[in-house]
């Protein structure tokens, strides 16, 4: 079931893009009691206030494809689930690891898949009606899968969907959503959205996998959304970002994109939080090689890469500096003793 709060991780790139149309935050947040302080903040936002920021945000914006560019700004690295699905064996996995964990970012939607002999089905139920809003709303978690698609393909062509449905009635953009979702067989007016695509890839393994630090990373990608109780903060939004990426850790300016803002404004906002991009990166930095050092048995060179780090001495000397401890020293010390 949907619950009572809004999902956080649409809101803040939302009033980035309508920014970018020189909208400003109190006209979207107009008539709700949300200030932008809470939408970036651990405040819960209530579904009808959520709702009603939605429905402000199409009101104000001279887009009509807005939530095309809002799942546009979804990637696997904005968001936990990220981080689960680098612990998968396979595109099933994927799959089964997205849905599991899409309730936990998208409450208002609820998302199924269905297993054919020659498709899959992924359908999407909005829990609350309103017609504009369910439009923004459907637009954007499509959107958001071709993007998934594509990251998760990234040295191989990317499967593209056979079908999708849409479940709002014909607003003359199709064209623009075949160019977007790269699919000509799209329908409208359907009771609920959905998107098909071939499973011939499903089971085909995925690059490097291990099936020993699979387990491992999903027990921790696991273990930190049973701590998403609340929204974020924007430096609570950054490390999560920077926890969640496929090494390389992203830099000021591809983290900065990933959050639909300029590099200045991520820098003044963290400022304004009494924090840095350089403060955060070493916190992230630091959880990253604790968990590695703990959970898995990776090598010192293998987790200072994972890290960031160029050179394993340097991440050594880095790591004794933040810990008092060589990473040699806090593995022995804190991995467990074999059973």
């Amino acid at each position: 079931m949907p619950t009572a709060y809004f999902a956080p991780t649409l809101l803040p790139p939302l009033l980035r893009l309508l920014a970018n149309e020189g909208i400003s935050s109190d006209s979207v947040l107009a008539n709700t009691s949300v200030s932008e302080e809470d939408i970036f903040s651990k405040t819960n936002i209530k579904i009808d206030n959520g709702l009603k920021i939605l429905q402000n945000a199409i009101n104000l914006s001279h887009n009509e494809l807005l939530g095309l560019d809002l799942g546009k700004c979804l990637g696997l690295n904005t968001s936990v689930v990220g981080y689960a699905v680098m612990a998968a064996e396979n595109m099933r996995s994927v799959l089964e690891i997205a849905i599991e964990m899409h309730s936990l970012n998208y409450p208002s939607a609820e998302a199924e898949i269905e297993y054919f002999p020659d498709t899959i089905l992924i359908t999407y139920n909005h829990a609350y009606q309103n017609s504009s809003v369910q439009r923004l709303l459907t637009l954007t978690l499509i959107s958001m899968q071709i993007v998934h698609s594509t990251e998760l393909f990234a040295h191989a062509t990317p499967p593209r969907p056979l079908t999708i449905e849409l479940d709002f009635p014909d607003d003359g953009k199709i064209d623009s959503y075949r160019e977007a979702f790269y699919c000509d067989e799209i329908t409208f007016g359907a009771p609920r959205a959905s998107i098909s695509w071939t499973s011939e890839f499903l089971d085909v393994p995925r690059p490097n996998f291990d099936h020993a630090i699979s387990e491992q990373m999903r027990g921790i990608a696991l273990q930190r959304l049973a701590q998403l109780s609340e929204a974020p903060n924007l430096s609570d939004l950054l490390k999560s970002l920077l926890l969640d990426a496929p090494p390389p850790i992203p830099n000021l300016n591809e983290a900065a994109k990933k959050l639909c803002m300029s590099s200045r404004t991520l820098r003044r906002k963290l400022a304004e939080l009494n924090t840095s991009y350089q403060e955060i990166l070493t916190s992230t930095r630091l959880q990253i090689a604790q968990e590695y050092l703990q959970k898995t048995d990776l090598s010192i060179k293998q987790i200072s890469e994972l890290c960031g780090f160029t050179e394993s001495h340097n991440f050594s000397l880095a790591f004794k500096r933040w810990t008092q401890l060589s990473p040699t020293e806090y593995r022995k010390k804190n991995q467990p003793s074999p059973q």
